[in-house]
């Protein structure tokens, strides 16, 4: 990363930030500095950062030239102006017509060379920075964040180019219908140079690929029917049966081991309404709390499951979702009811190998508590790796689902268990049970709103990538 700008402390402090978000900025070539100089005062520092030491103020267009040059130099990926530019104007109005002048020239140099440009401005919104906007270039009020998105952009690209190829990212665009390794949808049907003969997915982690057609989604989209998609793909359940009257919970009663857990099927989020009872000690407690519950909940399909009662239980949150511009991404977090509330998540795109879901799993405020926090056990981080792989590849696989979420997985010594899904797909939104009374504040006959972290918080962040990096 080449930085530029029209102060020596801007332009330390972006370095430091840049430092610490893995970007490097190493000194420009002397050609390209003996180009930089020509028109700055003497003390006017060019290796990199370029500190314009007060040539901009005598020249705006000196902003402009000094980031074309760099750009045009080869010497860096991306170029970030930093300082008092797109305040002038507004300061002294009648700079304003040739800083507009500038910030295009900006954005024109950004395209000529095909190289990112970012802009932070210690103006928060001006004539400048909303022309800089509309003209492409991402455009910042602090450094931090301006830092942050070419860190993320980054990463993103240090991803590949969103070609999948047995599960991996390829080097290279691969056209499905002039390569025979490659199958529908852009599969990889051969083996990659540095896999083992025969294993189609590389180092992309250690569960085996799920292949799952979008046809295959289950017709329903309550929590049974999550299950079935998700079982299949290799994630864990405890043992539960369905029900619909007091016979079958009966009869459900019998074939599981109290205490038993008992859920709304058709509702997404059972905590809000009412729409889970937890730790029913017998048989007796189970049929009042199904009393209960479909009273005031209505007819239904109603799911019994066996508590997991296991000790020194982490609660955490994995899910994906297809994002309109990356694909399927896949998330991992804090859990349980408070997700919303920790905001702790760490994303990446699908699919994903075991390595790339530990070290998302790493990034987590919480994931001492997984280590083993004050003398608990460590919990199974290698299984919880193991399922964001397999959701991932789930997500990837499938074009028609649009969003999952496992909340709670509940990760303990001896593996996880998932004890909660929802699953969407495309052009069958879950809904209430086609008997039952909607949730509170819910109009009758139609789909339930998505009011879960998934689209509350998970991807509010990446979200914001298309519209600092358009196109």
């Amino acid at each position: 990363v080449a930085v530029v700008t029209d102060s020596g402390g801007q332009g330390a402090l972006a370095v430091d930030l840049a430092s610490r978000a893995g970007l490097l900025v190493e000194p420009l070539a002397q050609a390209t500095r003996t180009a930089i100089a020509t028109g700055l005062p003497p003390q006017a520092v060019t290796a990199n950062p370029v500190d314009l030491a007060g040539g901009g103020e005598q020249d705006l267009g000196a902003y402009a030239r000094v980031v074309d040059l760099v750009a045009a130099s080869g010497g860096a990926d991306a170029v970030l102006l930093s300082g008092y530019f797109g305040s002038y104007g507004r300061d002294i109005p009648a700079q304003q017509d040739r800083e507009t002048e500038v910030a295009l020239e900006l954005s024109r140099s950004a395209a000529r060379h095909r190289l990112p440009v970012l802009v932070h401005s210690m103006a928060r919104s001006t004539p400048t920075t909303e022309a800089l906007r509309a003209a492409g270039v991402p455009t910042y009020a602090d450094i931090e964040t301006a830092v942050g998105a070419l860190g993320t952009a980054a990463r993103l690209a240090g991803l590949g180019p969103s070609v999948r190829a047995g599960g991996a990212w390829t080097d290279t665009e691969v056209d499905p219908e002039a390569d025979p390794r490659v199958g529908p949808g852009g599969d990889q049907v051969g083996d990659q140079a540095g896999d083992q003969p025969g294993d189609q997915w590389g180092d992309r982690g250690t569960a085996p690929p799920v292949a799952v057609s979008p046809a295959a989604a289950p017709a329903g989209f309550g929590y049974l029917a999550a299950r079935t998609l998700l079982t299949g793909a290799g994630i864990p359940f405890p043992p539960a049966l369905p029900v619909t009257d007091l016979a079958g919970l009966r009869c459900a009663a019998a074939r599981l081991t109290a205490p038993y857990v008992l859920k709304a099927d058709w509702l997404e989020h059972k905590s809000e309404h009412g729409g889970v009872a937890v730790g029913l000690a017998d048989t007796d407690a189970l049929e009042a709390a199904f009393g209960e519950m479909s009273l005031r909940l209505g007819p239904g399909q109603y799911v019994v499951e066996q508590l997991d009662r296991r000790p020194h239980v982490v609660e955490m949150v994995v899910a994906t979702r297809r994002d309109p511009s990356f694909g399927p991404v896949v998330v991992v977090g804090a859990g349980g009811t408070e997700t919303e509330l920790w905001r702790d998540s760490a994303l990446a795109l699908a699919p994903c190998t075991h390595a790339d879901a530990l070290s998302l799993i790493e990034r987590l405020r919480c994931a001492p508590l997984l280590h083993g926090w004050r003398g608990r056990p460590p919990a199974d981080t290698g299984a919880l790796a193991d399922t964001v792989v397999r959701l991932s590849r789930l997500a990837a696989g499938q074009p028609g689902l649009l969003e999952t979420e496992l909340n709670p997985v509940r990760v303990a010594v001896d593996g996880l268990l998932a004890v909660d899904a929802l699953i969407t797909t495309a052009g069958h939104p879950p809904g209430p049970a086609p008997d039952g009374p909607a949730p509170a504040g819910h109009a009758p006959g139609r789909p339930a709103p998505t009011q879960g972290a998934l689209t509350d918080e998970y991807f509010r962040r990446e979200h914001s990538l298309r519209e600092e990096f358009p196109g």
